[in-house]
């Protein structure tokens, strides 16, 4: 049965959008647009699936190959179209499959959003599931040593709050452990990860899906079918939500306890403003949780941060701030020659009683009266849109590549050489 949600600051309503078992709140700013946001995704994602299983049987049908290499291509074909088949099924609840994109998949829509993450989801639901604390131990050792002389705060903690909460398992484990009575809520933005996280923890499914391993050890590695499965069974103490961080549908000092894992380096607002929001949901005297990497090298030079400078950052809003460098094995499953260890900074730090960084105050999930402010994307994603438009417009079944290219450096005056690849990038985007 539908559920009802009213914020009690503005009176906004939302509704949960599964029939059957635990709701999933969508809580993001435009309830609708969000699900056809990530139906595109859907959709694309499915398109994609479609062109690797039609480029194996192009090339199985097109080119004299070992009699192993079409055994292995055949394997890895007929797992995609399994793959494909039981991912949509699972995902059907965005709505049906669109051969016709409404949204272009140069930035916005990205089915690999889905793609990307499926071995986080092995790795948290099947690959860590020797006994139901090996998860901890492997992925927390370190962290626990800074948690453990807050143990008696915790267990005191009744709402916690997970940032990025992924597919859950982290958050499931350190909950469990730290605060076993508290009321978890996980904020996560996509929704196959949340969906995978209320389906383990609350629900305590069974899920099967197809595991391929980037460097396949050996042709029988090159699929893996693999059941996920929580060893803790049932959870009630948990809600999952569907929106972004950086617009948090909750009251400021609600929480006990905020975690991220993972996410520190990932939120679009930079150490700053994700430590500005942390410090808003904290009750004085919260404390803040992080586990992850800083994987800033993209950043402008000034946004690189080190883990002296979030050190340096977390003293504006928060006192007896503990952190430290803990190596950990990071996404390795069986079946692959690839093996890897991630150093991650690891802190906990208790929000002051007052904080400087307060601002801003509470908005509806969905406020037509709100004006977006001016960034400095604006100018960049005109232009890439312009470009866009401007290539596509050229295809009148009449122009060649070369042409196209030619009237990009006409118009932009880059290189050629550079249109022409621009051209080739877009033209294979749009399937032309």
């Amino acid at each position: 049965m539908t559920q009802i949600l009213k914020c009690v600051s503005c009176q906004y309503q939302t509704k949960s959008f599964t029939a059957t078992g635990s709701p999933l709140w969508n809580l993001s700013q435009n309830p609708e647009s969000q699900l056809v946001f990530w139906n595109q995704n859907l959709s694309h994602y499915v398109n994609e699936l479609d062109f690797r299983i039609d480029s194996i049987s192009n090339i199985q049908s097109g080119k004299k190959l070992l009699a192993t290499t079409q055994a292995r291509l055949t394997q890895t074909r007929s797992q995609l179209i399994e793959h494909k088949k039981k991912f949509t099924s699972y995902m059907s609840w965005l709505g049906p499959v669109s051969v016709d994109l409404i949204l272009d998949d140069l930035g916005e829509i990205q089915g690999l959003e889905f793609d990307r993450y499926m071995p986080n989801v092995f790795n948290d639901w099947a690959w860590l599931n020797e006994s139901p604390g090996f998860y901890l131990e492997n992925q927390f050792k370190g962290l626990k040593t800074l948690l453990e002389p807050l143990r008696a705060s915790l267990l005191k903690s009744q709402k916690i709050l997970v940032l990025g909460s992924g597919a859950g398992r982290a958050a499931m484990e350190l909950v469990l452990e730290y605060a076993p009575n508290s009321q978890a809520f996980l904020l996560e933005y996509n929704p196959f990860l949340l969906k995978i996280s209320r389906d383990l923890i609350a629900e305590n499914q069974s899920l099967s899906f197809v595991d391929f391993p980037l460097y396949p050890l050996g042709t029988h590695n090159v699929a893996r079918p693999t059941t996920l499965k929580n060893p803790r069974g049932p959870q009630s103490n948990f809600s999952f939500v569907w929106g972004q961080s950086e617009n948090l549908p909750f009251s400021q000092h609600e929480f006990d306890v905020v975690i991220t894992n993972w996410f520190l380096d990932i939120d679009s607002r930079g150490p700053a403003g994700l430590m500005n929001q942390v410090a808003k949901a904290l009750k004085p005297g919260g404390i803040w949780v992080n586990s992850g990497s800083l994987a800033f090298a993209a950043n402008p030079y000034e946004m690189q941060w080190s883990s002296e400078e979030i050190a340096e950052l977390l003293e504006i809003d928060f006192e007896e701030i503990k952190h430290e460098n803990f190596e950990i094995p990071y996404l390795v499953g069986p079946g692959r020659y690839q093996k890897r260890y991630e150093t991650v900074f690891e802190f906990v730090a208790k929000r002051r009683a007052t904080i400087q960084n307060i601002k801003g105050a509470h908005r509806p999930i969905l406020d037509p009266s709100y004006r977006p402010k001016v960034n400095s994307n604006i100018s960049h994603a005109k232009f890439k849109y312009e470009v866009v438009g401007f290539v596509l417009a050229q295809v009148d079944g009449q122009n060649t590549v070369a042409d196209i290219a030619k009237a990009v450096t006409q118009k932009y005056g880059v290189e050629l050489i550079e249109s022409q690849k621009t051209v080739e990038r877009f033209l294979k985007k749009f399937g032309l």
